[in-house]
């Protein structure tokens, strides 16, 4: 019936906002438009959500989400789409971004990467893989983001991953926020005992 079909293609979004995401002027206009697509995609109802885009334009949006060229915003957002369009394709560019990592404002893109992977570490197991890396990250800002991470991990990968920033790390604000995320983990009753542990 009606009710069926997806809102997205009557919306007739893309037809005005795909070109002014090439377009070469003031990036302003870019982001503007970028910022519009996102909205309205955030917009939908969950079930609307796979793969509601043209081809066009989630290309657009995967590429963005791993082209260090792009403004750092755009960057971000297109990485926070994902999950909402082909949750695959999350996988593979939080490990492009964590594995490459960039020089300057790259630091933010994968802040948000690492959060994105605990967020989605659930519905997505296999992104564990990707922790060791996030462990290394050169940079103590990303390091602190995967702290801020952890209550939304699973118990057994939060831990392990605690321990790693808290008791472990270099720097001592990294440390700090993984302690910050005591409470948040202790509400899970297995892990008072390796909590406790780690600190005593």
């Amino acid at each position: 019936g009606q009710n069926d079909v997806s809102p997205w293609p009557r919306l007739e979004l893309e037809n005005t906002v795909l070109p002014l995401l090439s377009y070469d002027g003031d990036s302003r206009v870019r982001v503007a438009a970028f910022h519009a697509l996102a909205t309205a995609l955030r917009a939908l109802p969950k079930n609307d959500q796979e793969a509601p885009v043209s081809e066009g334009a989630f290309r657009y949006i995967y590429g963005s989400a791993l082209d260090q060229r792009q403004m750092v915003w755009i960057q971000t957002e297109a990485l926070a789409l994902l999950p909402r369009l082909d949750p695959a394709s999350l996988a593979t560019a939080l490990k492009a971004r964590l594995d490459q990592p960039g020089a300057g404002d790259d630091l933010f893109v994968r802040r948000r990467a690492v959060l994105l992977l605990g967020e989605h570490l659930r519905q997505l197991p296999a992104l564990a893989d990707l922790l060791p890396t996030a462990l290394r990250d050169s940079s103590s800002y990303v390091r602190q983001g995967l702290a801020e991470a952890l209550p939304a991990m699973p118990s057994s990968a939060a831990l392990s991953t605690w321990e790693a920033l808290a008791l472990r790390d270099s720097t001592p604000q990294v440390r700090a926020a993984a302690l910050l995320q005591i409470p948040s983990l202790l509400a899970e009753p297995a892990a008072m005992e390796r909590v406790l542990a780690g600190l005593i």
